[in-house]
């Protein structure tokens, strides 16, 4: 399943690794990321993750720990190829 999130992370050094982290120890792939840095709204700004994992359950844990890490998700969707 290919996944496409848009994921607010607060604006400080080390961020975006904490937000990586997840989808590699549930052994996802990512496939691209995209950094905004340059728009920060709230403190917060929007990295665009693009990643592939082999289930639902995967997907399901890395929300999971985004939620835990304080990684607001805007917007995710998913397709199955």
């Amino acid at each position: 399943m290919r996944v496409h999130a848009d994921l607010r992370l607060k604006d400080v050094p080390g961020q975006l690794v904490r937000a990586l982290e997840p989808i590699s120890t549930s052994e996802g792939n990512i496939v691209g990321v995209v950094h905004h840095h340059d728009a920060v709204i709230g403190g917060r700004i929007t990295v665009n993750v693009t990643f592939e994992v082999n289930s639902q359950k995967q997907l399901e844990h890395i929300l999971s720990d985004w939620k835990e890490r304080d990684v607001d998700v805007a917007r995710l969707s998913s397709m199955f190829e």
